[in-house]
């Protein structure tokens, strides 16, 4: 590589229980084989400068649920604005079991916060008429893009799911923001397996080239965070977005 990063933070896209074999209402494959990778970089020890993970929250009747229109899931609708969107099983609906973040995630983010390292906890899909995969907002004030400015960041690591739906739509939104990505392969699994997996890697490759976006895997990520100055004399603060 050109040139280490020195600050840079870690983005957990929707390790939530919906999203996790067997059980999910919306199971992606190979979901739990990434979870070792993910725990692995959520070690508080590690030279991470802010620590995001971002959350559907869903409301009953949500505008993606399949139920809310007597459609089947896995189709997809022309809303009256013309705009074309997917139609899934209920799935993340705020309060429910399915919503919250899985629990050896959710153990090292609470680690995260009682040693009072920086983390973010960023939750999307409230509206019930709008559909999001990116943890970033489309339009109107970006709170997560004003959070890794503050800190000073311009690199982002990325794990989660699903690969071609909310990882590829928070990457896009990052590297069209300016920022530098790491998709870490090992630590992110898509709903059509490795062949969309791919596919989706490499249009974000050809689009964005690879100094912006950098095809890793764990240990290449441990290996460039060794060599990352040390953030704990940063100024620390805690935020749900």
């Amino acid at each position: 590589m050109d040139s280490e990063p020195t600050k840079i933070a870690l983005m957990v896209v929707d390790v939530q229980y919906d999203f996790l074999p067997p059980t999910g209402a919306l199971p992606v494959p190979g979901g739990c084989d990434i979870l070792p990778v993910i725990n692995r970089l959520l070690d508080h020890n590690l030279n991470w400068s802010l620590v995001v993970a971002s959350a559907d929250s869903h409301p009953y009747n949500h505008i993606s649920f399949a139920s809310s229109h007597g459609l089947k899931p896995f189709n997809q609708l022309k809303l009256s604005n013309s705009k074309v969107i997917d139609l899934w099983p209920d799935h993340c609906i705020r309060g429910t079991k399915g919503s919250e973040i899985e629990f050896g995630v959710q153990r090292a983010l609470d680690k995260f916060l009682e040693l009072e390292l920086d983390v973010v906890v960023y939750k999307k899909g409230e509206d019930i008429n709008k559909e999001e995969y990116s943890a970033f907002r489309d339009k109107g004030i970006d709170g997560l893009t004003e959070q890794l400015k503050y800190y000073g960041i311009n690199n982002l690591v990325i794990v989660g799911l699903a690969s071609e739906y909310c990882v590829y739509a928070t990457a896009k939104s990052a590297l069209e923001r300016g920022f530098r990505v790491y998709w870490v392969k090992d630590g992110t699994a898509a709903v059509g397996g490795l062949k969309a997996q791919n596919e989706v890697e490499q249009r974000l490759l050809k689009d964005y080239g690879v100094d912006a976006f950098r095809l890793v895997d764990l240990e290449t990520i441990l290996s460039i965070l060794k060599k990352v100055p040390d953030p704990n004399d940063f100024y620390c603060s805690n935020f749900v977005l």
